[in-house]
């Protein structure tokens, strides 16, 4: 058991990890909620989320049509994606065990050595208590361990100010830009970490 403190609420983490699934249990105070919130982060490689529970399956696609509709992929993005070797999922839910405690997740790929970060996404009235952090955390982790993977990288908007500052705290440095990467034509920053032994 690990506490480390995120903005004055106390992070209780319990890490257990196999070849291909970890699993990251945590508690936390929301500040609008004084109640404690449990999340558990789980990982998945592949397509082997849909031999998972059907919970799982309702609450990934439930959260993807809410949340991420309109500002990432919807379901079906996500169906095929999953099936492109390298690829791992890891998301986040509350252990109550319904489909709107879906909390977050975090979709990438390893090729050669490198992990490419796609997106992390958190629900927005999530934000600012440590699950981003803890997403981006377990990512790596399952990137360098899992994988084997030496280092991480990712493309983020340069409005993206919160994911910014998320990226630069957790030791990623700027290594370059694309130029009109968005639909919309916003460029896109990219940053690299070296991942440690």
């Amino acid at each position: 058991m690990v506490f480390i403190a995120a903005k004055g609420h106390s992070l209780s983490l319990l890490f257990t990890s196999e070849r291909i699934q970890s699993t990251v249990a945590f508690a936390l105070r929301h500040p609008d909620n004084p109640g404690r919130q449990k999340f558990v982060l789980k990982s998945t490689m592949n397509s082997s989320l849909y031999s998972g529970t059907d919970y799982e399956k309702k609450a990934l696609n439930e959260f993807c049509e809410r949340w991420l509709k309109d500002t990432f992929w919807p379901f079906k993005e996500f169906e095929l994606s999953l099936k492109i070797p390298g690829t791992f999922l890891i998301f986040a839910e509350t252990s109550v065990g319904s489909a709107e405690d879906f909390t977050g997740l975090a979709l990438g790929r390893v090729m050669g050595g490198v992990s490419e970060l796609f997106f992390i996404y958190t629900r927005p009235d999530l934000r600012g208590n440590g699950l981003g952090r803890q997403l981006l955390l377990d990512f790596e982790a399952h990137s360098r361990a899992s994988l084997q993977a030496q280092s991480v990288m990712l493309e983020v908007r340069p409005s993206n100010d919160s994911a910014i500052r998320l990226y630069e705290k957790s030791a990623y440095k700027k290594v370059g830009q694309r130029k009109r990467y968005y639909k919309d034509g916003e460029d896109a920053l990219i940053f690299e970490k070296v991942l440690g032994s």
